[in-house]
């Protein structure tokens, strides 16, 4: 920053609301007056023409010559010789987007200051485009003695990258698909252009025309092409070009000789006549503008600054001879410098960084810098020694007061605790979210209330409708506003769609509503759908939401609000597509999703910032989304099932009571509203749990199959009355060959509270065994310590406050499911336990694992075949090229055939990329399943706190993604190894974390041996009593282990069932191997 700003000797504002640019502003003695004052021409892009002449400090009426509206907007102005008929006669020359117009200013009734008025009379006007025979739109322009003539010509660029001379050609420049600066260099007799490849070309003057006759004779012989345009040189700088221009800015220039200065965003270049770069500074600001001026050393060594470019227009007799220039840099952060050849000799600030800039000599002050800005100040300064005004200056020095101290350290604390009591206050306002799942799937939902539309309650709603329970419970008073694009008959048009091919959906309406002053603007709805689901759509922006008091009149002219108890705000219902594809084999993990609203409201810091906000509620999708329940699967032997027995402490829940949203499923027969359905039939074929023998205490491994009498086919069903047992098949399996055997079975027993879940398929088991676990929690209360319908924990009372980095926590009511059980009348919540005692499956877990590392491999694999390939043809295609381009082309030698292979293996080695793919989305859900199956089976085994298997789940990772740079193995090998040094360490020294320099990168391991071994420390430590979750030294017990851990003479089970053969490991195996 400088220390000293720029003196404001005269400033103007050009009228109101015009705007300016870099071409907007030039120089020279436009009236031609005879003692040659120097007169400041600028247009606007308004088309208003204006000539002004300062003469002495501040602005007066006086100053402004000239002022005329030509109509059109003015791209730039330039001041040169450009009558013919008078070429020592000054004109200015207006450049419009389709015309070119050059004009002259003549004084009425005297010369110079003695005249009464100046008019501005037009010499001719070009039209743009009619001599090319083509559309023209104009970018810039320049002029100069082209082709060393007498007279200045001028040369204007079109948005193209035309050239177009006056009445003399035409010509499309190679390579320039965005206009850029333009310049002509005398001493070459060429045209200066920066390209659209970050870089300056140079053409010739004598090349555009030569060409130009080319064209011309070609077209008059019949031929239809002609030579190409050649650059004389071209240089590529790496950044774009922002000024291009001549000087002789190098001290080191012979006499003769010139320099090209180019102007980049970061860097400022000096270029030969050659081409070649001379000089390069890196600037450390973004250059707004530039300009060069004449360095005079007079008898006096008094200094003078004079645009290079009007040396002998603007004053012939006050620089003759140009030996050196120096260069004026404006930059965006309000800077002028001052450039002596590579070296800042000077620094000031301005009030405003201008886009247009000029250094010339005003009455009898010489080297006064002219500025115009964007908004149309035009300002002349010069660099004086005046500190800037916001610069910090030393007071008078004081006698400290220290009373006065204290009282304004006072002050400051009460600002602080102020500020920190009003942050944790919650807003006045905030935006609430509700999702409303109904408990059918689309097709059967609409079926059903086709079904009961002659049936009316007796106020005349449907029953069954989407929004009847909800009316019933009183949950929502103002009436429901719907989006326009999300109708009834569109989406009923796309559920007709889905359906018809192959996709099961539900349409989840979400509830926005909004309990503050005022309104909310710009606010978008987020929804996540679990793995396995698609949302659409999938974000929504949605309309203002109202507040209670700025919702009152709209409603009152709506005419459909109900009765909001004066409140006035209306809800916003948007309905949200979810839909399940068949046949993906893509098995779900969860149910449970989330939907958000991002929104901005004001800070109560008065400072009119916008704080960020957000609302968010949980999802659960019904079961019936993720498969259709099917007759038990009759099983040969079950020696390949994988089953998992639940105890509980509670009597046997029935499974059409448990799974009341699966038996009336179907359409219904009866009331829709209530849920209520015909009797199905009673399965007869399941055996019930206790009908089978088991291999020990704790629930054992059932011998018998389920079911002896059923037929080979799935077949869809429902739930009885009396059913112990029911099939699920998965939408995403399908009932195709290679769906088969991962269906799911559910087994309850009639005497004692324990509940078999199997499946041939260990991740079919997930979504299936979640759902017992949450339904028996859910049935029986809840017990503390209990957990959603997300399977999260449940979250602190005070968690669901507003904040502006905290979401909103919408509690659950049982509207927002409709299928979700109430709390049994006679529960006793205290005693519901859940135990699973059986071994962990981690053998066949370590099997998915393996799987999915050797879909990752020829994922990879695959990858590079396709690289090696597509470099292959990309050098067959540079061989083919290279020899259609020689004028003597050598024999192709079946180079052909040779890219036509290449071509088609190229291809097929595509496609095997995608069938790799999605072999690895497919193994990625199979993981994602096992992982939360493990993590469930690990939780009640070892009876983990809700908080240790959030934990636990959230350094395993389920949701399974894999990328170029990381994939699942090496991130859960990392978090898992961060484990067993923290809260699963040994020993107290272990527990420190490694610092951040020893944290090696992740990368793909070379096989998955480490990381199965630390798996298995991690379950053993964790049978053994270890926590994830490390309490305060007065709040642990006493024993190491903690007393809802296995008895200490209990074998660790860890490996996989006896059947397979494999012993548990012994309790010495090695733990320390993470290391």
């Amino acid at each position: 920053m400088s220390l000293f700003r720029a003196r404001e000797w005269w400033s103007t504002k050009l009228g109101e609301g015009e705007e300016f640019d870099k071409g907007s502003m030039a120089l020279g003695n436009v009236d031609n007056d005879s003692m040659g004052g120097v007169k400041v021409v600028t247009g606007s892009f308004q088309g208003v023409l204006r000539v002004h002449h300062p003469v002495q400090a501040d602005f007066r009426i006086e100053d402004l010559l000239l002022e005329q509206d030509l109509g059109t907007p003015i791209i730039q102005v330039s001041v040169g010789r450009f009558i013919p008929s008078a070429p020592q006669i000054n004109a200015i020359a207006v450049l419009h987007p389709r015309k070119l117009g050059v004009y002259s200013v003549e004084a009425v009734g005297g010369t110079g200051a003695k005249a009464s008025y100046f008019d501005l009379v037009k010499a001719y006007e070009h039209v743009l485009g009619i001599e090319g025979g083509g559309h023209f739109t104009s970018c810039n322009m320049t002029h100069g003695g082209f082709g060393g003539v007498s007279r200045d010509l001028l040369c204007v660029q079109s948005m193209d990258g035309r050239l177009q001379d006056a009445h003399a050609f035409t010509r499309r420049l190679n390579g320039i698909l965005v206009p850029g600066p333009l310049c002509y260099v005398a001493k070459i007799d060429a045209f200066v252009v920066g390209n659209s490849e970050m870089g300056v070309d140079c053409y010739k003057y004598q090349a555009l025309a030569a060409s130009q006759e080319d064209r011309e004779k070609g077209r008059s012989e019949g031929i239809s092409a002609a030579r190409g345009l050649q650059a004389y040189w071209s240089c590529q700088l790496g950044e774009a070009v922002l000024d291009v221009f001549v000087a002789k800015f190098s001290r080191s220039l012979g006499p003769g000789c010139v320099d090209i200065v180019v102007v980049g965003e970061r860097t400022l270049f000096t270029l030969r006549e050659q081409g070649t770069v001379r000089l390069q500074k890196v600037l450390g600001y973004q250059p707004a503008c530039a300009c060069k001026y004449v360095v005079v050393a007079g008898p006096g060594e008094e200094g003078a600054g004079l645009t290079g470019t009007t040396v002998r227009g603007i004053d012939e007799g006050f620089a003759t001879v140009v030996e050196e220039e120096n260069l004026v840099i404006a930059a965006d952060t309000d800077q002028l410098m001052v450039y002596k050849d590579l070296q800042l000799v000077w620094q000031a600030t301005v009030r405003r960084a201008p886009v247009a800039l000029t250094v010339a000599k005003f009455g009898a002050v010489p080297g006064i810098v002219c500025s115009l800005d964007d908004t149309g100040v035009l300002s002349a300064c010069y660099q004086g020694t005046d500190p800037p005004t916001s610069a910090v200056v030393a007071a008078e020095r004081k006698d400290i007061d220290y009373d006065q101290i204290n009282q304004e350290h006072r002050k400051l604390l009460q600002i602080i605790r102020r500020s920190q009591t009003d942050s944790a206050r919650p807003p006045a306002g905030k935006l609430t979210l509700h999702a409303q799942v109904p408990r059918f799937l689309d097709d059967a939902r609409r079926q059903g209330q086709q079904q009961q539309q002659s049936r009316r309650d007796g106020d005349g709603r449907a029953a069954g409708g989407l929004y009847d329970e909800d009316a019933r419970r009183g949950s929502y008073d103002g009436s429901l506003r719907s989006l326009p694009p999300l109708s009834v008959a569109a989406a009923e048009g796309r559920q007709e769609k889905r359906h018809q091919a192959g996709v099961v959906s539900v349409t989840v309406n979400f509830v926005v509503t909004y309990s503050g002053p005022g309104e909310v603007r710009d606010a978008t709805l987020n929804i996540v759908p679990p793995p396995g689901f698609s949302a659409e759509p999938s974000s929504v922006l949605l309309p203002p939401v109202w507040g209670s008091n700025g919702g009152g009149s709209r409603d009152a002219g709506r005419g459909g609000g109900g009765g909001g108890g004066g409140s006035g705000n209306e809800p916003i219902v948007v309905a949200v597509v979810l839909s399940a594809e068949r046949g993906t084999q893509r098995l779900p993990s969860t149910l449970a999703g989330e939907a958000s609203v991002v929104y901005t409201r004001q800070g109560t810091g008065g400072d009119g910032r916008c704080e960020p906000m957000s609302a968010r509620c949980a999802l659960l999708l019904p079961l019936a989304l993720a498969g259709e329940v099917v007759e038990p699967v009759p099983r040969k032997g079950d020696g390949n099932a994988h089953k998992f027995t639940f105890s509980t402490t509670r009597p046997a829940v029935p499974l059409s009571t448990l799974f009341e949203d699966m038996a009336t499923s179907s359409p219904p027969r009866g009331d829709v509203g209530d849920g209520a359905s015909p009797s199905p039939p009673t399965n007869r074929g399941a055996n019930s749990l206790e009908d089978s023998k088991s291999n020990g205490a704790g629930g054992g491994t059932p011998a018998a199959s389920f079911g002896d009498s059923g037929g080979e086919a799935l077949v869809p069903c429902s739930i009885g009355k009396e059913s112990t047992a029911f099939s699920l098949r998965y939408w995403a399996v399908g009932a195709g060959a290679e769906g088969g055997g991962q269906d799911v079975s559910v087994t309850v027993s009639k005497n004692s509270g324990r509940y078999r879940v199997q499946s041939e398929s260990l991740p079919a088991v997930c979504v299936m065994a979640t759902e017992v676990v949450r339904r028996l929690r859910e049935y029986f209360g809840d017990p503390a310590g209990g957990r959603n319908r997300g399977g999260e924990e449940r979250p602190a009372a005070d968690e669901g406050k507003t904040g502006p980095h905290t979401a909103n926590r919408l509690k659950l009511a049982p509207h927002a499911h409709i299928y979700v059980h109430r709390a049994h009348s006679g529960a006793d919540p205290s005693r519901l336990r859940i135990e699973y005692s059986d071994a962990l499956p981690l053998q066949e877990f370590y099997a998915i694992i393996d799987e999915h590392y050797d879909r990752r491999r020829d994922l990879q694999d695959a990858s590079e075949s396709l690289n090696c390939a597509a470099h292959q043809y990309r050098v067959v295609e540079k061989r083919l090229l290279s020899r259609f381009k020689d004028r003597n082309p050598a024999p192709l030698d079946s180079l052909d055939v040779v890219s036509e292979e290449t071509y088609q293996r190229l291809v097929e080695l595509c496609d095997g990329v995608e069938r790799a793919q999605d072999r690895l989305a497919v193994s990625a859900a199979r993981l994602g399943c096992a992982v939360r199956l493990v993590a469930l089976l690990a939780q009640h085994r070892f009876q983990l706190p809700c908080k240790d298997h959030t934990l636990l789940l959230a350094h395993l990772y389920p949701d399974v993604t894999n990328t170029e740079e990381q994939g699942w193995e090496e991130s859960v090998h990392a978090a898992v190894t961060h484990l067993l040094r923290t809260s699963l360490a040994k020993v107290a020294k272990d527990a420190a974390p490694p610092s951040a320099g020893q944290t090696p990168p992740l990368s793909m391991p070379a096989d998955t041996v480490k990381l199965k071994k630390h798996l298995s420390i991690v379950f053993d430590r964790l049978n053994k009593g270890a926590r994830l979750v490390v309490l305060p030294s007065s709040s642990r017990p006493s024993s190491p282990r903690s007393s809802s851990a296995p008895d200490s003479q209990t074998p660790v089970l860890l490996a996989s069932s006896p059947r397979r053969g494999a012993s548990p490991p012994s309790r010495g195996a090695p733990e320390r191997g993470y290391k």
